[in-house]
């Protein structure tokens, strides 16, 4: 992981934030740990198979999880009803990043990123 490019993003962020944008990012790293970290669209973004996995980001209200392709979150509309949802981003408070569901939504993107690769 390229942590550097970790702590320039979250120096940016609002200060509040920090905790669960690092959460977010300890999260995914812990689920796929091959991942490697990158900017994408302003964003931190894992890279997985040289594909895109998600993204994190932070936004005035919330902290997000962007899940850019894929059918992952239509997939799991049922979990995700408890949360501010668009076709590609979830939105989190900061002070309450539901791990259970980030470890349930990056596991179903890692399988659908091993499925276009064969494996």
């Amino acid at each position: 992981m390229n942590s550097t490019l970790l702590e320039d993003y979250l120096a940016g962020a609002l200060a509040h934030h920090r905790n669960g944008l690092r959460l977010l990012h300890d999260t995914i790293s812990a689920v796929v740990p091959e991942t490697a970290l990158v900017t994408r669209r302003n964003v931190p973004a894992f890279r997985y198979r040289g594909r895109t996995l998600v993204s994190i980001g932070d936004a005035r209200h919330h902290v997000s999880l962007y899940i850019m392709q894929g059918k992952t979150i239509e997939k799991h509309a049922d979990v995700l009803k408890a949360f501010d949802t668009s076709r590609t981003v979830i939105r989190f408070n900061p002070e309450q990043i539901p791990t259970a569901v980030v470890t349930q939504l990056v596991h179903a993107r890692k399988a659908e990123i091993d499925e276009l690769e064969g494996s």
